[in-house]
Order: C-alpha cells, then sequence, then structure tokens
C-alpha cells in the first residue's frame, strides 16, 4: 500500500527543508515498521504524526496515511 512520508532532515547543514515522498510498506505495517524501512531509530524520530495527530509506533499504517516525522531538535 502507499503512503505519504513527510520529514524534516536531521543533518545539521542539510537546511530545514521539508522532504515529502510516497513510499509503499507491506499491509498491515506499523509506524515502527516504517521507521525501520527507513533507517530511523527512534531516537532520531522524536514526534511522529499521522494524518495530522500524535501517532504511536505500534499503530497500524492504512493506504492514503500522510506520516510526519520530526527529528531531535536542540539549539542555543
Amino acid at each position: 500500500m502507499e503512503i505519504t512520508v513527510k520529514y524534516y532532515p536531521s543533518n545539521p547543514g542539510s537546511g530545514c527543508e521539508l522532504n515529502v515522498r510516497k513510499f509503499v510498506v507491506r499491509d498491515a505495517a506499523t509506524i515502527q515498521d516504517l521507521l525501520k524501512d527507513l533507517g530511523l531509530s527512534s531516537a532520531e524520530a522524536t514526534a511522529i504524526f499521522r494524518n495530522g495527530e500524535s501517532a504511536l509506533y505500534q499503530q497500524v499504517l492504512h493506504q492514503g496515511d500522510v506520516v510526519t516525522i520530526m527529528p531531535f531538535v536542540s539549539g542555543g
């Protein structure tokens, strides 16, 4: 099934441009499965939203979902 993934780069030198792409996941895939497929750890994805609402790692994805992944942000 196809979902849309939106994410900001976690590399400090890569800017703050939002990346958006379609991604194909297996049926009954969870948010945690998606992170694993993207090569991201839970430490790299500190805030995750599914269709505009806060998401848990064990939530199952559905066709057409929009997942937004926010990396850890620090500053000073």
